[in-house]
């Protein structure tokens, strides 16, 4: 497979000019897995890789998730004829399940920006799928010649250009990525998109036009094979023409919510929600609230599948970056369908406001970098997910925290004291638990537990049902040994005690 440059003339964007070997940027602020759409029982990811720098700033053979919020600056080329440089060396993609190799820029031509864009086929039915990528291009850019160059995959995607749409006032070209063949299951597609690049000819004047940022969306959109002849044949009937329907899908992608009164900012994320926009919240925000909805009494958050990034910056006092479902001191509350990524933290009910009954339906709560800090005696923890009340727990996912506090070890989910949980099914990669805090799991996979010390007088409680699988147990020293309790059909791969670590019958059978 071989890759295709592109040329996208800012200002003359009905032009396409192909080169024979070489060479465009998304504000993807949004968590990948969630820029898709689906039609008829299929089931797909769009993965967005940059290769890892080292130390002398030289890319590697290594892949990383792209980074957002990239800026742009013309790039240099280190050939003596000033031109494109491009790696002697295919760049293999197995590493990511892709299989096949293409060309990439040498290190040695400076300023260009990795955006790998893949579809993966999670489902279990092949798939037509297609890659809608939209380019910022500065409406006040008047330009002779062209400025964004790209590097995509001419063999197995055909690229159209289709036009342009304005999303809060910023233009952007639209470009219709659509894969040639039938994406089968389990399989992972080779870029699309590959790699961009401002022209070394662009002046400083034209660069200041696109801002801090250089902005690219993309989404990626799969239909059923069965019943159509083609893919572009099938994509079109099940979504639309791109270039009638590309300001709808964008528009709803990405809702910027920016620092403003309590009242403003929960308004336009509850608009955005209700409308299943995505929602990126900037870092200047220390905490956004989503207004309820009163049903029967009870506040209603339904937040149609849609996701939130949060951008909390510790660097700054007082901007934690948290997203809040506040029903009020003592109400009770139902929050469903909602996608939680970035900087910041989750909380249903607020912290000395809790004891209200919550229900809380397929939340997923991913690769969060938590900025929660709360020391528990010696410990200090950091979760991504907490409430204050009782909760119950429903096929939700919380996985891949990392702490953005030092010192203190994150967690995907925290269960403070006096808090009553239950978890039907779902994935947690970990948990921390206080010592007054009861929680029962059941028909769920979690990957840590960690517990503060259950003493009698405590009478905290965890309990494993049937059915649920956890890797491992820690029990700081001092716990209550009836706090643990794990019933028949439940699995342990072991228990950590006190420096000690028992399977499940020998943790039976220890007399403490």
């Amino acid at each position: 497979m071989k890759n295709k440059k592109a040329i996208i003339g800012l200002g003359a964007i009905a032009t396409l000019l192909f080169g024979v070997a070489s060479s465009i940027a998304y504000l993807t602020d949004t968590d990948t897995t969630v820029n898709v759409m689906t039609v008829g029982n299929v089931k797909i990811e769009q993965l967005e890789y940059e290769r890892v720098l080292d130390a002398n700033g030289n890319a590697t053979s290594e892949l990383q998730p792209y980074s957002q919020l990239k800026p742009i600056v013309p790039a240099v080329y280190k050939t003596a004829d000033k031109k494109e440089d491009w790696s002697n060396a295919l760049f293999d993609w197995s590493s990511v399940g892709a299989e096949g190799k293409t060309k990439v820029f040498h290190e040695d031509m400076k300023n260009v920006i990795d955006k790998f864009v893949l579809v993966e086929n999670t489902g279990k039915k092949d798939a037509y799928v297609r890659t809608i990528v939209a380019i910022e291009e500065p409406a006040a850019l008047v330009v002779g010649y062209e400025r964004i160059h790209i590097n995509y995959n001419d063999t197995q995607y055909a690229l159209e250009v289709k036009g342009s749409i304005n999303i809060e006032g910023v233009r952007y070209a639209v470009l219709e990525f659509t894969h040639n063949e039938v994406l089968e299951a389990g399989q992972t597609s080779l870029p699309s998109l590959a790699q961009v690049y401002l022209d070394p000819k662009t002046t400083s004047e034209e660069v200041e036009l696109f801002g801090d940022t250089f902005e690219i969306l993309a989404i990626s959109q799969a239909v059923q094979t069965d019943g159509f002849d083609s893919a572009k044949e099938a994509l079109d009937e099940a979504f639309g023409k791109t270039a009638e329907k590309a300001a709808e899908w964008f528009g709803g992608l990405t809702v910027v919510v920016k620092n403003g009164s309590e009242e403003e900012m929960a308004q336009q994320l509850t608009e955005a929600l209700e409308k299943g926009q995505n929602v990126v919240v900037k870092e200047d925000v220390d905490i956004v609230t989503v207004n309820p909805k009163e049903e029967n009494g009870v506040s209603t958050y339904d937040s149609n599948g849609a996701t939130v990034t949060m951008n909390g910056d510790l660097k700054n006092e007082g901007t934690y970056g948290y997203l809040a479902f506040l029903p009020g001191k003592g109400k009770d509350a139902n929050v469903s369908n909602v996608n939680v990524t970035g900087t910041g933290f989750v909380e249903v009910g607020h912290y000395g406001e809790g004891g209200g009954t919550y229900i809380v339906d397929n939340m997923t709560i991913k690769d969060m970098t938590t900025t929660l800090e709360v020391e528990n005696g010696p410990d200090k923890v950091g979760a991504a997910f907490a409430h204050y009340g009782t909760a119950t727990l429903n096929n939700c996912v919380m996985t891949g925290t990392v702490s953005g506090a030092k010192g203190y070890p994150a967690y995907d989910a925290g269960f403070v004291n006096g808090t009553k949980t239950t978890i039907n099914g779902g994935e947690y990669g970990s948990m921390y638990i206080w010592n007054q805090a009861h929680v029962t799991i059941k028909d769920a996979k979690v990957g840590t537990i960690v517990s503060s010390a259950i003493t009698k007088s405590n009478l905290g409680k965890l309990t494993i049902s049937s059915g649920t699988t956890v890797d491992t147990i820690k029990l700081v020293p001092g716990s209550y040994k009836p706090s643990l309790v794990i019933e028949d059909g439940a699995t342990v791969g072991k228990i950590i005690y006190n420096g000690n670590t028992y399977n499940v019958e020998q943790w039976k059978a220890l007399v403490l």
